[in-house]
């Protein structure tokens, strides 16, 4: 056998046997991926990811597949979550290694979202800001929010009375007033603010960039490169303009806070306040005292960001429900009645004495949930699960549609709005406001949730106390019809329908005119 031919055997063993090994390797940990739809060569199931109401697709899965599913879009593995139980094995007891987020190249890189610690990879950053938004948001700290939202739920009231058709328009008010004074100290305009709007436009970026699994930037960031004016490239200007109004969003209000707090002219605040503690500890030559502003910028731009869409989205569906099911309404206003009587709102401390309306705001969460897809994770390493091995690197999507209409928890009546469901033994000791995975999972669960909580129950109690909601009518005294219909996207809310909101009694406006509940 000549050298050459023992050369190339040595070749070929050296390329051969690794190649062997690497392919049954590959096949036997094929083996262990969980079950989902048969994809194609190359492209994967590329056809199979649906681009609208993907939860509903998702959840089919979960009856053919079971609780885990798994897919994978050009080269890329997804596994989606079906149940609470796989959501927490995977994202609660192994949240060290499903906290990561996923690639996101078109918010992140294209938007300039990478400020946001929602969207940012997990680490030490990330961390701390975690650790501001506990210290600032957590059930005690967010009591001393309770005067502005006070405050706040009047003028919500005052402004249905005015021009209730414009519903939608003042729950946005409402909770982008209550967010731009508990977290920077500012007093919004009473119509057209910049704040409020640029919180609009960010939201609309959110739920545009995050609508679907299959982002064809995510998949191929080389597409970012491409300029705005090529044929195809919409997604490019649409990103451009959505950067400006993100920037506006974490700069032009802290900027303001800070000088006010510099001037001494501030009101309290998360920022003034935080602002205060860091200048008392260093001096402003310190190098720590940059990035600690930094953080408690980003924070802010944060909480700003997160809590000005979702609580508004979660009074418009509270409002379909009242009109779709007067009895709820009715159940809910007798309660209110008995418990804070007609001469006063109900506050904060008349909670625990309101288990009916717990219920519906609990229930508000679940029927048509703000996000039926939470937001995505990523396995930074594989993760075992009832013999199935959920890949590093994997994009896991829990679908929390999927958990919240489990008829085994909650009946086969789930597409009905019925709050006495939690009052059903197995789930009478369930908490309240927080259905699973309504605000996330794990170490990424929305640390704001207990705020946007609060904001919740003092503007609906306040407006069944008030306000009776039901069918509009037309010029013929008929009935116009309200459908139980919802937008598609990363956050829905009811697509748009009439209603009535009209005063219950003089004794109630007398209740919203009354300046001294203002305070």
């Amino acid at each position: 056998m000549t050298d050459k031919t023992l050369s190339l055997l040595a070749a070929l063993l050296c390329v051969g046997l690794p190649a062997i090994w690497l392919r049954r390797w590959s096949e036997q940990r094929q083996r262990f991926l969980p079950p989902g739809p048969k994809g194609y060569p190359l492209i994967g199931n590329l056809f199979d990811v649906p681009d609208h109401h993907e939860w509903e697709t998702y959840s089919k899965w979960g009856e053919e597949h079971g609780d885990i599913v798994y897919v994978k879009v050009l080269g890329q593995a997804n596994v989606i979550l079906n149940s609470a139980e796989a959501m927490h094995h995977i994202l609660e007891k192994s949240s060290a290694a499903s906290s990561d987020r996923p690639k996101m190249t078109l918010l992140n890189d294209l938007i300039g979202f990478s400020w946001h610690f929602a969207f940012m990879p997990y680490g030490e950053r990330w961390r701390q800001l975690r650790r501001i938004f506990h210290e600032n948001f957590n059930p005690t700290a967010v009591t001393s929010f309770f005067p502005i939202q006070r405050r706040q739920r009047i003028d919500l009231l005052r402004r249905l009375h005015r021009s209730p058709h414009r519903f939608v328009e003042h729950f946005q008010h409402y909770v982008g007033a209550t967010i731009m004074e508990a977290v920077y100290g500012i007093k919004v305009a009473a119509e057209g603010d910049p704040y409020i709007e640029t919180a609009n436009v960010v939201a609309e970026a959110v739920t545009e960039a995050g609508t679907t699994t299959l982002n064809l930037v995510d998949s191929f960031p080389i597409m970012k490169y491409i300029p705005a004016w090529f044929p195809g490239a919409r997604f490019k200007a649409k990103a451009n303009e959505w950067r400006q109004y993100g920037l506006m969003m974490i700069t032009k209000p802290f900027e303001r806070a800070k000088r006010e707090t510099v001037e001494g002219t501030a009101q309290p605040s998360f920022t003034s306040e935080n602002l205060e503690a860091l200048w008392s500890t260093c001096s402003h030559d310190d190098p720590r005292v940059l990035r600690e502003e930094e953080l408690i910028r980003d924070a802010g731009a944060a909480a700003y960001e997160a809590g000005s869409g979702t609580t508004a989205e979660a009074m418009h569906t509270f409002t379909l429900a009242m009109v779709l099911y007067p009895d709820v309404q009715r159940k809910a206003q007798e309660e209110i009645d008995a418990v804070v009587g007609p001469h006063r709102l109900p506050d904060f401390n008349d909670r625990p004495h309101l288990p009916y309306l717990d219920c519906i705001i609990t229930e508000i969460h679940r029927w048509y949930t703000v996000q039926p897809l939470a937001q995505q994770h990523r396995a930074s390493e594989d993760i075992p699960y009832r013999g199935y091995i959920i890949p590093k690197g994997a994009t896991i999507t829990p679908n929390v549609w999927s958990v919240l209409r489990d008829e085994r928890v909650y009946g086969s009546d789930v597409g009905t709005f019925n709050p006495e469901r939690w009052l059903r033994p197995g789930l009478e000791n369930a908490p309240r406001g927080f259905p699973s995975g309504t605000f996330g999972y794990g170490r990424r669960v929305c640390p704001g949730r207990y705020m946007a909580d609060n904001s919740l129950f003092i503007a609906t109690s306040s407006i069944l106390a008030t306000y009776n909601i039901k069918r509009a009518v037309d010029e013929k005294g008929q009935e116009i019809p309200v459908h139980e219909r919802f937008t598609d996207g990363f956050m829905i809310h009811p697509q748009p329908f009439r209603c009535t909101i009209e005063l219950r009694s003089a004794q109630a406006e007398r209740l919203i005119y009354d300046d001294s509940d203002i305070g």
